[in-house]
């Protein structure tokens, strides 16, 4: 924009004088990485568009590693090459991942038992190894010990937990005994069930 005065002096002299102004535009930029992470899990957070950065953690890489633990919102200033800045931000979500807990069983051979976690929640998918069954409650037959692993997904989350399943062996009833005395006069040991 061009800006022009008119002056007069004392003598009765004018003159002309023109200025212009140049309006720089701030700075543009694009932040780029998720809108949403799983519980623990880390991303990656990138600009780019304006000549330095400055995020609200203090940092100036167009670069940042985040693990947020809750929804958060990352915000930063640009500038141009020129010092005309400009700030934005991006909120990121925290999804939750679905909690996990089965309690390990002793049991003898043989012996229905069932698995399960407790407080499951009904959005998850459930999938139990070795086997691959699917579901929260899982029904065995243990003939020897083994460690059951759930799988689960929620949101597309993962998360997992094992189980160990005790086998101790039966006492078979019927074993046979010898019997040690005391014994009658003449009597021969006895054996019997």
């Amino acid at each position: 924009t061009s800006y022009s005065v008119t002056g007069t002096s004392s003598a009765g002299c004018i003159g002309n004088a023109v200025a212009t102004v140049t309006v720089l535009p701030p700075a543009a930029f694009l932040i780029n990485g998720p809108n949403s992470v799983c519980f623990g899990e880390s991303a990656f957070l990138s600009v780019s568009g304006a000549a330095s950065y400055t995020w609200n953690s203090g940092s100036t890489s167009p670069f940042i590693s985040i693990t947020p633990c809750a929804t958060a919102v990352y915000s930063l200033s640009g500038k141009t090459t020129e010092g005309c800045a400009s700030t934005g931000s991006k909120t990121v979500m925290v999804k939750p991942i679905a909690s996990l807990s089965v309690g390990s069983v002793t049991t003898c051979a043989g012996v229905e038992i069932t698995l399960q976690p407790s407080n499951p929640n009904p959005s998850a998918l459930y999938t139990w190894m070795p086997g691959g069954h699917t579901g929260t409650v899982l029904s065995l037959n243990p003939e020897a010990t083994t460690i059951y692993t759930l799988f689960t997904s929620l949101d597309g989350c993962p998360g997992h937990t094992t189980a160990v399943v005790s086998v101790t062996e039966k006492t078979d009833p019927n074993t046979d005994f010898i019997y040690q005395g005391p014994y009658c006069s003449g009597q021969a040991g006895v054996t019997g069930p």
